[in-house]
């Protein structure tokens, strides 16, 4: 007997997304993850939002989002830094770094699909608030503060 839990998306349109999978007659109750899954369905479990808190650990980690990251700039940037510190006489582009990522380390399936499409979106979306943040912060610090001229 296998229960399936799902997180069921209200949007246009209604989507579901299959969050765990319990084989609750072969279940190994000595093995902790085991365990966890169980207590998803627990009344303790439901009442502290387990399954919540578990669905967000599980996005976290998820494939496509870790293959997404590994493609930005900034973690570029600190693989072309490393790289510089081990061979000091090697040029080596952002691109080429990139490329040999996207060739020879991450999954091809974990960089396409429809999974990973969301992720690409919802990145460039924080990249976007980030962006405007920074500059309204850096136009606050430009403004100067009338009580302070007068001074």
């Amino acid at each position: 007997m296998i229960w399936k839990v799902y997180k069921v998306s209200f949007g246009k349109p209604i989507s579901q997304e299959l969050v765990a999978d319990i084989d609750i007659l072969n279940i190994n109750y000595k093995n902790k993850s085991n365990l966890e899954t169980l207590y998803l369905l627990s009344k303790e479990g439901i009442t502290r939002s387990a399954l919540d808190e578990y669905n967000a650990q599980r996005q976290a980690t998820s494939r496509f989002l870790l293959a997404n990251l590994l493609l930005k700039d900034e973690v570029v940037n600190l693989l072309k830094k490393q790289l510089k510190v081990l061979y000091p006489s090697i040029k080596v582009s952002n691109e080429e770094i990139r490329e040999s990522l996207i060739l020879n380390v991450i999954k091809r399936e974990s960089l396409e699909g429809e999974d990973s499409e969301k992720i690409k979106r919802k990145l460039l979306k924080l990249n976007r608030k980030n962006i405007k943040k920074e500059k309204k912060n850096s136009i606050d610090a430009n403004v100067i503060d009338p009580k302070m001229v007068d001074q």
